[in-house]
């Protein structure tokens, strides 16, 4: 398969549609940014379970099916629902509630992979001296032939992380969660990755480097097509290098990630808004602002032909921008720093 870049840009709140999987996503807010950072690049799994964090705002019907039974034959009556009532306990966001409650989700695996599946729980019950969370892995939402467990804590309040594996015997996996006992049980979250993902920053690499090569990155494109379809050990392998593309504003990672789904995080510089109307109020901090006003009396004196003015007023603007750059960029880490 050959992936191509495809001309146009992301928009806000659109409708993303995975082609093979049919598997829908809404965009988020779209930030234009200047440059990004190349030596920030860091790669890491991506969690197989769709709003596995439940500190955000969404319908919990869109991700998670409710159950009234289940994958052991256990009925619940109970409602699911997302909650960010932590009852006192220290959680600082909001968090899946079941109470005699069993919510199941589809996520895309590959047979005879090995998966791993890791939650965090509390209980919202006050009395409460234990819970216990029924975890269930199968081949659909009432089958559990790959994975039936059960998490318990003792730490109730505090909450404890607690991890397990599986194997997927198909291509979609039910990922269940149950608890039949009629108290409140919290899941902080719950992820699920594949166990043998790497992850770890990606080097950078020029595209002239990309497309030279060094002995053992592909030396084109059309290199790397032709390794991943005679030699796939050589041409598919986990991403260890980022490299920037020369037409326009964007890049590739390398090599071609097999299987294992992956997220890319980088910081980059964010692009400010244009100042329209006068209550705008700028980005950078506001003891700086007087720099921008520097630079506007610049343009006005040029404007009206006072030419010493201009140099004045440039010269405070040059100034600050110095000023800006000695506290934002180059501070000390450390107070004690000289």
């Amino acid at each position: 398969m050959l992936i191509e870049p495809v001309e146009g840009e992301f928009q806000a709140s659109e409708t993303l549609t995975g082609v093979s999987s049919t598997f829908t996503a809404t965009s988020g807010d779209i930030t234009f940014c200047t440059d990004v950072d190349y030596d920030s690049f860091f790669l890491r799994p991506q969690n197989l379970i769709r709003q596995g964090d439940f500190d955000k705002t969404f319908t919990l019907g869109s991700f998670w099916d409710s159950r009234s039974t289940d994958p052991a034959g256990t009925s619940t009556s109970g409602t699911p629902a997302l909650s960010n009532s932590v009852s006192g306990r220290t959680y600082a966001a909001g968090v899946l509630r079941l109470n005699d409650g069993c919510v199941d989700q589809a996520i895309p695996t590959i047979e005879n992979r090995t998966y791993r599946i890791t939650a965090r729980i509390a209980s919202a019950t006050m009395s409460s001296t234990s819970e216990t969370l029924n975890v269930f892995a199968g081949s659909s939402s009432d089958k559990d032939s790959d994975l039936s467990t059960t998490f318990t804590i003792t730490n109730v309040g505090g909450g404890e992380i607690k991890t397990t594996t599986f194997t997927a015997s198909t291509q979609q996996t039910f990922i269940s969660l149950s608890n039949t006992a009629s108290q409140n049980l919290d899941i902080d979250f719950v992820e699920v990755f594949e166990e043998d993902a790497s992850s770890g920053p990606l080097k950078y690499k020029s595209f002239d480097e990309y497309q030279g090569g060094d002995g053992r990155y592909h030396a084109s494109y059309r290199q790397n097509e032709f390794l991943a379809l005679s030699a796939p050990d050589d041409g598919f392998n986990s991403p260890d290098c980022v490299y920037r593309v020369r037409s326009d504003n964007s890049f590739g990672i390398t090599p071609i990630p097999e299987n294992t789904q992956y997220d890319v995080l980088f910081d980059f510089y964010d692009s400010s808004a244009d100042l329209s109307v006068y209550t705008d109020k700028p980005k950078i901090p506001t003891r700086y602002h007087d720099v921008i006003v520097a630079r506007v009396k610049y343009y006005t004196h040029i404007l009206r032909g006072n030419d010493q003015a201009a140099q004045f007023a440039f010269r405070d603007y040059e100034n600050g921008i110095r000023r800006m750059k000695t506290e934002l960029i180059n501070q000390k880490d450390y107070m004690r720093a000289v």
